[in-house]
């Protein structure tokens, strides 16, 4: 029974005893720090947890989804249609079948920004929400709110439906997503209230109701606990979870927990929640995690940090050093000092346990330039754990012109079954020492879970002043090019 006080901000602090069991598949401490809390507290200590996701680029969303949003079939996982499309290459909307569109779940014109603004906000990318749908239907949903409906117009076989809302509470026009996906659709929007949850009240909806703890207004939140309960979590969500956290390293906590809102929001608000000793809510069991599942086996931001790879230097050229950890650049690598100078240095890894783990990527951005040969002066190597160095090739080099980063990545799976490192290998001659930034490294595939998960949240600076300052001391909201200060430290952009 979903009670009225769903949204109550009343709160009765309980003390949680910790019991001995595994979180979810993957997920290690994640959520340590949300242990014992309920209600307010915990969806705030949730937000602390997800918020500030590493979104990619909204184009970059192309080629995350065929990791995300392929199923099994070789399909792409349409939340919206029927229609069968084996790649995202279509790009359409002139009827239902012509082509895909990314979706903003949470329609984009609800977070009142301007374009400027809005390309620029994690929520215009975050692919947890931004999801591929037929673009014909997603005309057709517009920005209207989700809801239920008696009417007949929507998508083939009335997959998707759109009309008058026949929701107690809510008399407008709505768009109803298929049984199928409702659950998922709910749990994404329990996503988007907790991962902003210092923006949401300022966004406007006839399904929001202004408030940060309480964001959904009356009618909304009744029927998306109702959705969450009647279709719970299933396989696809778990693997989509455990992949999205390879692309932006958060998670959507209301897939790991299934109904994880009652604890929130519900009829367990007053009930302590507990990352290791889960209680599933009556009613709200899915599908079990697999004891397989795709996550991340290694990751190295390279912030100010070498992030546990070494520095192996066959030759100097007399400088004190070829590699450096910078903040905004990652690992920098340069043999220039006044004069090109003839070295070689190594970026080693740490050794990786690949023994358990299959479809294995190397994934990292890098950037560069003043190089004579990139695939002789900046090159990438694996080996067997004491074995001999072999070159891997680098599938996007950088221009060479100018200071863009490119992405890019290389399979590992000639590795799988073994422990093994990588390698970058920057060389340069007396004639030319070019200078290699390398940052967001990343090496994921799907492991076999053990009994301590091995997935470790990212751990991020939280300042006091994150913000931007000239050298003249005035806060600088969209910095060009120049020298500037934030934290303390000088920066540059180019």
């Amino acid at each position: 029974m979903i009670k009225s006080r769903l949204f109550s901000t009343v709160i009765t602090f309980l003390i949680c005893i910790s019991l001995h069991a595994q979180p979810p598949v993957g997920t290690g401490d994640y959520y340590r720090s949300a242990d014992g809390l309920c209600g307010r507290e915990l969806k705030t200590a949730l937000w602390n947890i997800i918020k500030n996701p590493e979104v990619d680029s909204y184009d970059g969303l192309w080629a995350d989804y065929s990791l995300t949003d392929m199923n099994p079939e070789g399909y792409v996982w349409d939340m919206y249609s029927t229609q069968k499309y084996t790649s995202f290459d279509k790009k359409q909307n002139s009827s239902e079948g012509s082509g895909l569109n990314r979706e903003h779940s949470m329609p984009k014109s609800w977070f009142k920004l301007s374009d400027a603004d809005l390309t620029k906000s994690p929520m215009y990318s975050d692919i947890v929400h931004v999801i591929p749908v037929d673009g014909w239907i997603n005309t057709k949903r517009s920005n209207l709110p989700y809801g239920e409906t008696a009417s007949n117009t929507g998508s083939a076989n009335r997959f998707s439906r759109w009309g008058k809302s026949t929701v107690s509470g809510y008399t407008g026009t709505v768009f109803e997503p298929n049984d199928l996906y409702k659950g998922d659709l709910a749990r994404i929007y329990f996503y988007m209230a907790t991962c902003y949850e210092d923006l949401i009240a300022g966004w406007s909806s006839d399904m929001l109701a202004g408030d940060s703890y309480s964001p959904f207004s009356n009618w909304a939140s009744s029927m998306l606990l109702a959705w969450a309960q009647r279709d719970p979590v299933s396989l696809k969500e778990i693997d989509r979870n455990n992949k999205v956290y390879t692309i932006q390293y958060n998670r959507n906590p209301f897939v790991d927990y299934p109904g994880l809102e009652q604890y929130i929001w519900g009829e367990l608000s007053t009930t302590p929640f507990s990352y290791d000793n889960y209680t599933v809510p009556q009613g709200h069991d899915g599908d079990s995690a697999p004891d397989v599942y795709y996550g991340n086996i290694l990751k190295a931001p390279f912030i100010n940090s070498l992030d546990g790879f070494t520095i192996e230097d066959v030759n100097k050229g007399g400088l004190r050093s070829i590699w450096s950890a910078t903040e905004e650049y990652g690992m920098k690598a340069t043999a220039f000092s006044g004069s090109a100078r003839a070295a070689e240095s190594w970026l080693v890894s740490p050794v990786v346990d690949l023994t358990e783990a299959h479809d294995v990527v190397l994934k990292f951005q890098h950037t560069g330039k003043f190089f004579g040969s990139l695939s002789d002066e900046a090159t990438l190597w694996a080996r067997a754990e004491g074995g001999e160095w072999q070159q891997l090739p680098i599938d996007k080099y950088f221009s060479n012109q100018n200071w863009t980063f490119v992405k890019c990545s290389a399979s590992l799976s000639a590795f799988e079954g073994h422990r093994m490192q990588v390698g970058f290998r920057y060389a340069s001659t007396n004639s030319n020492a070019g200078t290699w930034e390398i940052k967001s490294l990343a090496i994921n595939g799907y492991m076999t879970d053990s009994s301590t998960g091995i997935l470790v949240k990212t751990v991020r600076q939280e300042n006091a002043d994150n913000h931007i300052y000239n050298l003249a001391g005035q806060r600088v909201d969209h910095p060009t090019r120049g020298i500037y200060i934030r934290n303390g430290k000088k920066f540059i952009i180019r």
